[in-house]
């Protein structure tokens, strides 16, 4: 699934998004492609939300690989990895 978020201006980046809930459900891959690295976390965190069933809840993305989706009596926690693709970077793989 690839996931675009609307960007002006500048050329798009593409970012992997793997991520799962730590009550051992398989991982997801998500392909992101947005602006900049703040629109990627933004994505990703709504991908996420959307994923677990509850679009539009608050989901926090911590910088150690970890999420928290909701909070009180529904919520989620799991891993994630966000990464540019080395090619959205005009690198070669």
């Amino acid at each position: 699934m690839i996931y675009s978020n609307a960007y002006q201006g500048t050329s798009p980046f593409m970012y992997d998004l793997v991520f799962s809930v730590f009550s051992g459900n398989v991982p997801i891959s998500v392909e992101i492609e947005v602006a900049d690295e703040l629109d990627a976390r933004r994505a990703a965190a709504g991908v996420i939300a959307e994923r677990l069933g509850k679009p539009g809840v608050f989901v926090h993305l911590s910088d150690n690989g970890t999420f928290r989706a909701g909070a009180g009596f529904w919520s989620q926690f799991g891993s994630y990895s966000l990464t540019l693709r080395a090619s959205s970077t005009g690198l070669s793989r």
